[in-house]
């Protein structure tokens, strides 16, 4: 009886864990001084000049979201996107990277969860507040978003 009661309950924490949600958890958030479009471009230049090699694979992607007055940066791991070979895989000291062109797209953020490619390493929200404050949300994974984190807040704010 007691062996059943086990298993039962088991298999219930098994399930639980299971359909736990799969949204990376929020690692920071805070207002900052500046323009949405300025902060995520200096974002991009730094992680880009960082010559970590954590950031190295990662690719930077960047959005504005014209409706709600936002830009959003994705940070993919390249080892995982498709289209990967040996020719411009990171682990290959000889590789040519292909980088993103650093023009963001513009879309809308009813359209943000079509556009997504999944494994993203981290996505950092810089949503306008009013005319000199922002609201920056960086969620995704602890390491490359503290790097991240840190980048965003050595930005300057400069009016757009």
């Amino acid at each position: 009886m007691i062996n059943k009661s086990i298993i039962v309950l088991a298999l219930f924490l098994v399930s639980c864990a299971m359909t736990a949600p799969k949204e990376k958890p929020k690692i920071f958030e805070d207002q900052l001084a500046g323009s949405y479009s300025n902060l995520a471009r200096c974002t991009i230049a730094k992680l880009r000049a960082e010559g970590n090699w954590a950031l190295r694979s990662l690719q930077f992607n960047l959005k504005h979201y014209k409706d709600i007055e936002a830009s959003e940066v994705f940070a993919y791991d390249i080892r995982f996107l498709p289209g990967v070979f040996a020719r411009n895989s990171p682990a290959n000291p000889d590789a040519v990277f292909d980088y993103i062109d650093p023009n963001p797209s513009i879309t809308t953020y009813e359209q943000r969860l079509t556009n997504i490619l999944p494994g993203y390493a981290f996505a950092l929200l810089i949503k306008k507040n009013d005319d000199t404050t922002v609201n920056a949300t960086l969620e995704g994974e602890m390491r490359s978003g503290e790097i991240a984190w840190k980048h965003l807040l050595e930005c300057p704010a400069k009016a757009e």
